[in-house]
């Protein structure tokens, strides 16, 4: 199923140093707010819909082509972002 989530993302501490941060990743902060926006833009779209568009468009995947691994992959790097996003106080609740 390919790389563990955490792989997708740059590490919160070389977020604010150019030289560190991968242009083409996210850091987990912004996962979580990108996911949030999305999801009030698209209202009534479900979390299936932004998995989807995550997989097409930052994966590069044909829509026809993705399927069960690919939504649970997308899916799996939210949630560790959301876990990880609580623990350092980024989120309420």
């Amino acid at each position: 199923m390919g790389r563990p989530p955490s792989k997708f993302v740059t590490d919160p501490g070389n977020a604010l140093k150019p030289e560190r941060k991968r242009e083409d990743f996210f850091t987990r902060a912004e996962l979580v707010a990108l996911e949030q926006s999305w999801l009030q833009n698209n209202s009534g779209a479900g979390k299936e819909a932004f998995y989807r568009w995550y997989a097409e468009t930052y994966f590069g995947i044909a829509p026809p082509k993705i399927g069960r691994d690919e939504m649970e992959r997308v899916r799996q790097l939210f949630r560790d972002a959301k876990v990880r996003a609580r623990k350092e106080g980024w989120l309420e609740g």
